[in-house]
């Protein structure tokens, strides 16, 4: 089985460390430009796959044809969700929030 392969399968997912820096942001429709510094973060290698998604979200029946292909049809909120949940199984403090109300 090739490596590639096999990353799919692992949980939790293989995470990469990007180093901090500067990005240049554009707004078209305001005609803005500016600089955003960003700080290190960690993202997957690999997009994440049904099973890997299944592992904490366990409300769904994953095919193995299915299994190791990208997740797909997952809302904005859900996605939120699964990578809070993987910051909190790591020990590591959950990035994004959300509120009841939407705001």
């Amino acid at each position: 089985m090739d490596k590639a392969f096999h990353d799919r399968r692992l949980w939790p997912p293989t995470m990469i460390n990007i180093p901090g820096g500067q990005a240049s942001v554009k707004d078209e429709a305001a005609g803005t430009r500016w600089t955003a510094d960003l700080p290190p973060y960690r993202i997957g290698r690999y997009p994440i796959t049904a099973w890997q998604y299944q592992q904490l979200v366990n409300d769904f029946a994953v095919s193995d044809e299915e299994g190791d292909t990208p997740k797909v049809e997952v809302s904005w909120l859900d996605a939120i969700s699964f990578c809070n949940q993987i910051s909190l199984q790591q020990g590591l403090t959950p990035s994004y929030r959300t509120t009841v109300d939407g705001k």
